[in-house]
Parts: C-alpha cells; sequence; structure tokens
C-alpha cells in the first residue's frame, strides 16, 4: 500500500455510513457506545485503504464531508448525517491522528452532497495554517 505524506489535503474515501440521526437520538447511550467502538475499526480499514499514514493531521484544519448515495431514492438532507461526522471526528481523535477535536484544532466543517456510488462518505482534510 502506497504511504501519503500529510500534504495540504488528506482525503480518506469510502467510510460507511452506519447511522442515522434518528438512531442517534433514539439509542441508549451503551448501544451508542458500541456503534462508535465499532465504527471506530471500519474508520481505521479506510484509513488504510487510503493510503494514509498514522501521523497527526494538521492543525488547525478544516474538514469537508462529502456524502454518497445509493439512487436518487435514497438521498437525504445533509444535516441528517451528523451523527456520523461526529463519530468520523471522534475517531481521528481516538486513533491518535488529530490532537483534539475543539474549535482550536477544528475550524470548519463542510458538508457536501456526493456521487451516486454507494451508501458511503469521503473526508477531505486541509490544514488551515499560513
Amino acid at each position: 500500500m502506497q504511504k501519503v505524506p500529510h500534504a495540504e489535503n488528506i482525503r480518506i474515501t469510502d467510510i460507511p455510513r452506519t447511522i442515522s440521526m434518528n438512531t442517534y437520538r433514539n439509542c441508549h447511550y451503551m448501544k451508542l457506545n458500541t456503534l462508535k467502538k465499532e465504527f471506530n475499526w471500519l474508520m481505521l480499514e479506510a484509513i488504510q485503504r487510503s493510503g494514509v499514514t498514522r501521523e497527526r493531521l494538521p492543525a488547525p484544519c478544516e474538514i469537508l464531508f462529502i456524502f454518497h448515495y445509493k439512487n436518487k431514492a435514497c438521498l437525504r438532507d445533509l444535516d441528517g448525517n451528523y451523527p456520523n461526522v461526529k463519530f468520523a471526528i471522534d475517531s481521528l481523535v481516538e486513533l491518535g491522528l488529530l490532537e483534539d477535536d475543539s474549535i482550536e484544532y477544528v475550524k470548519r466543517i463542510i458538508f457536501e452532497t456526493g456521487e451516486q456510488k454507494g451508501n458511503v462518505f469521503d473526508m477531505v482534510i486541509s490544514s488551515l495554517k499560513n
């Protein structure tokens, strides 16, 4: 696997969308914790598939989330994907790639609709250092 050094943009692709806003809102906290741990493994696999090294990501940064869809009937409102965003950023911290998820480190989060390719999302992390 080719290792990609951290440059201006780091792209992690094809991360499975695992949780909806309804599940997040209604889930018991213990079940939610289990889902989050399972998501960490999915994130680690996506990071490895994308060839990203396990070094710390640049900070401060902005993170662009690109949400793909299976078909037109599966299009959701973008804000319904927030639990996946929360899990993804928390995973970056837990995996040691991001020091913290506070506003000191993550200055901007951007949501975007992608293409028809499955129930997955991509992350593009960009340094905001001058």
